[in-house]
């Protein structure tokens, strides 16, 4: 081998590795491309592609395959634009039908969501004025403007969580069977997913009609979702008694959900959006049993006075460490981009480079070295 050239070598290294042990997913994956890998005999997910990218139902049990085990592969980059992901999703969508969560005229065409550039610029008003954002519409909004705002948006609504990405977090870092929890619940997909897959789920979830309709969404299933602030979360789980923590809180005011006052999406100012979450997130990790993980979604946000990148992951990070968690995997989620391709051009007037991915960010509660013994 000391007569090889570098890549000659690299590609021996794999070659006669093949049929021994086990692999090292993330090292692969940052060191070697994914076609090489597969061209010199390695077993990797593109092998069954062909059999719809994943196994062959959600709730299909582990079989020999790295599909019907892991569902994509496990590396710290996950690619929602692949086929595999895209077939994936597919299949949940037939399972879960129709979301339903534009339900009379709520919640997808929220006004908040709809108009939230004037809903930003419009709060101090309403405020004095001690009326909704709704009544401020009708009585003060001229229809040209409602219909200029209107035109700025791409695609309505607020985002729905990525099923497969549910499903993920619950084979990989949940226990058969077990409890999972969410403190900042938003939409019915994780409890769906989680239900579906054998989990007992409790959401809380601040919003009543949202409560209520993903409530109407899991009635068969074992699952519920409780209309609260998501900071007395202890109120309604019983410490350490969950199996799995997943949550995808707001990205501060990026997606505005209510006019209610403890909404983390519209607090005046980061600081106190940050202080909700602290609260809900530390009172969360204490109904998490020890050996656990917690996996939480979240994307960076812009300051939209200064266009500085407030830190939210790092403030998560923060967050559970000083609730006894620390960071066990840091994992991106690449999204579709056809949106953000219609907005590139004019992020970098300023320089702005378009983000098209989120951070899935997993904390383990206990002994990591009992990992291997509990989740087998």
């Amino acid at each position: 081998a000391s007569d090889l050239t570098d890549e000659e070598q690299r590609e021996f290294i794999i070659k006669d590795n093949v049929g021994y042990g086990e692999w090292d997913m993330d090292a692969l994956a940052n060191e070697w491309d994914t076609d090489e890998l597969i061209d010199w005999g390695l077993d990797l997910w593109e092998n069954d592609s062909e059999n719809q990218g994943s196994g062959s139902l959600p709730s299909s049990p582990a079989e020999s395959s790295l599909f019907d085990r892991f569902v994509v592969p496990p590396f710290s980059i996950l690619d929602t634009r692949k086929g595999y992901w895209q077939d994936r999703k597919k299949k949940w969508y037939d399972i879960i039908g129709d979301m339903g969560e534009s339900r009379n005229d709520t919640l997808v065409t929220s006004l908040e969501i709809k108009y939230k550039d004037l809903y930003q610029r419009t709060r101090e008003h309403r405020k004095e004025l001690g009326i909704s954002f709704k009544e401020y519409i009708e009585k003060y909004v001229p229809k040209e403007d409602l219909e200029r705002e209107q035109s700025k948006i791409v695609a309505q609504g607020v985002s729905i969580l990525d099923p497969v990405m549910a499903e993920i977090v619950c084979r990989w870092f949940g226990l058969k069977d077990g409890r999972a929890f969410d403190c900042f619940a938003g939409d019915s997909v994780f409890g769906f997913v989680s239900a579906y897959l054998g989990y007992e789920f409790t959401g809380v979830e601040l919003r009543e009609k949202q409560a209520a309709l993903n409530n109407e969404r899991v009635a068969d299933m074992n699952a519920r979702y409780i209309c609260d602030d998501g900071q007395n979360i202890g109120k309604h789980v019983q410490p350490e008694s969950q199996d799995l923590l997943f949550s995808c809180p707001p990205y501060f005011d990026l997606e505005v959900y209510s006019d209610l006052p403890n909404d983390a999406s519209n607090q005046g100012t980061y600081e106190d959006f940050i202080q909700i979450l602290k609260n809900a997130f530390t009172s969360a990790v204490g109904c998490l049993k020890e050996n656990r993980f917690a996996a939480i979604c979240v994307g960076d946000v812009r300051d939209k006075k200064t266009g500085f990148y407030y830190d939210l992951c790092g403030d998560i990070k923060k967050i559970f460490k000083e609730a006894g968690m620390l960071l066990y995997n840091e994992i991106i989620l690449v999204e579709q981009t056809a949106s953000t391709a219609l907005r590139a051009a004019r992020y970098m007037e300023n320089r702005k480079v378009a983000k098209t991915h989120q951070h899935l960010l997993v904390f383990f509660k206990g002994d990591p070295r009992k990992i291997k013994a509990e989740f087998p």
